[in-house]
């Protein structure tokens, strides 16, 4: 999804017609594995062969001038190559500036040894995690338990969801918590590009969105949303507002642009499930006990992430290790904005920081978040770099714990 999401992006603003093509292929096999290959190539801008080779860091963009005209935060083909690591496959680039770009995934499967007349469910799952098979598309739901599934079946049950979050640590809770809930989803990181997703896919079975986003926020594309329906007689979209900033002013402004629902950061998966339960038809997945248990004494309660992970360590120590990247690239933009005094600024990475704490349960540098997002009138006075203060240093506690605790848990030796 990743890698189209780029081809499309990048081959939609030229002096031609954009084109993308997806290819796939088996492209070996052996005893114990088929792999697979995975190709996506366009028409688009292309990339410098001087680019080439950073494009796969995090927080890396080809040029300035790109950033500048697309967008975007530079994790998200960095995301996908670790992903592609951890399977013990590779992602590669073949490009040429100015006309267009290869990207292919090539990643081993497990074989799935079935009889010889057609199967109807795959083979059962190892506990709490589903297979990597050659013959469908599965999603983890429960302990024990998968649902076979595919985008075009729910989307034809009225299932598949359209998700706008322009937080990458988010988008993956997200995607991990609809996944062990039996979901397909669509996934877009602004409100503008989710609005033409929404054009493009009749069907949708409700959308889930984030209120404050770049270029187009969730009150702006739930209200762009209602007046298109009326205006074409569309069936009504259920929208769901997911944010950790929802009260006061905000009831208003929801009721004004028609939102439906509303599920507040940090989101547990029974929550989720609850709130899906409502307006979705309910998919085949076991439900999930909720554990409210007390916040620790640590700075960090990652009860939430091991959740959506399934308590996969490994899954939840790469997601740490996002989120601190990401949350020193967004604390060194709000500490900039804070000495500009760049109000609008301050807000936006506040909040967007104050997202990322809730989901990792880091409740006092959520508070410090909170506090700066608040800043108005007073922005000019000493309390403005005092709540700064405050706010880096909850962020390095947090950082040096997450350091040496990647999972939520004391190391053990040997």
């Amino acid at each position: 999804m990743n890698l189209l999401s780029n081809a499309i992006k990048f081959s939609s603003r030229t002096d031609r017609v954009g084109a993308v093509w997806l290819h796939a292929a088996q492209a070996g096999e052996d005893a114990e594995r088929v792999w697979l290959e995975l190709s996506v190539r366009d028409n688009g801008i292309g990339i410098a062969a001087a680019a080439q080779g950073r494009i796969f860091r995090a927080f890396e963009q080809a040029d300035t001038d790109t950033a500048a005209r697309f967008g975007g935060t530079g994790l998200g083909l960095a995301i996908s190559k670790e992903l592609a690591t951890l399977m013990g496959g590779e992602l590669r680039v073949v490009s040429e500036l100015g006309r267009g770009s290869t990207f292919t995934l090539r990643v081993p499967l497990a074989r799935v040894a079935q009889p010889a007349e057609v199967a109807t469910q795959p083979p059962p799952a190892p506990r709490g995690r589903a297979p990597l098979a050659a013959s469908k598309p599965v999603h983890a739901v429960a302990d024990d338990a998968v649902v076979s599934t595919t985008r075009e079946e729910q989307l034809r049950q009225g299932r598949l969801l359209l998700v706008a979050e322009d937080n990458a640590t988010n988008r993956e809770t997200l995607r991990l918590q609809l996944g062990q809930l039996g979901y397909a989803m669509d996934f877009a990181e602004n409100g503008a590009l989710a609005l033409e997703s929404w054009r493009r896919t009749p069907g949708y079975g409700a959308l889930l969105t984030d209120l404050q986003m770049p270029v187009m926020g969730g009150y702006e594309l739930a209200a762009a949303i209602r007046r298109e329906e009326k205006a074409s007689g569309r069936r009504r979209l259920p929208i769901l507002a997911v944010s950790a900033n929802y009260g006061g002013g905000e009831l208003e402004r929801a009721r004004t642009a028609e939102i439906d629902d509303h599920l507040n950061k940090p989101l547990r998966l029974a929550t989720l499930e609850a709130g899906l339960a409502r307006w979705v038809p309910a998919a085949n997945a076991k439900p999930h006990a909720d554990s409210e248990a007390a916040m620790p004494a640590a700075p960090v309660d990652l009860s939430l992430l091991a959740e959506a992970v399934q308590d996969d360590q490994r899954a939840l120590a790469n997601l740490v290790q996002l989120f601190r990247k990401e949350s020193k690239a967004v604390a060194q933009k709000l500490a900039a904005a804070v000495s500009a005094r760049e109000l609008p600024d301050v807000h936006q990475f506040a909040h967007q920081l104050k997202g990322m704490a809730a989901q990792l349960g880091a409740s006092a540098l959520h508070e410090c978040c909170t506090a700066l997002e608040a800043s108005d009138a007073d922005g000019a006075k000493p309390e403005f770099d005092q709540r700064l203060a405050q706010l880096t240093a909850e962020l390095k506690l947090v950082d040096a714990y997450l350091e040496s605790h990647p999972t939520g848990r004391p190391p053990t030796n040997g």
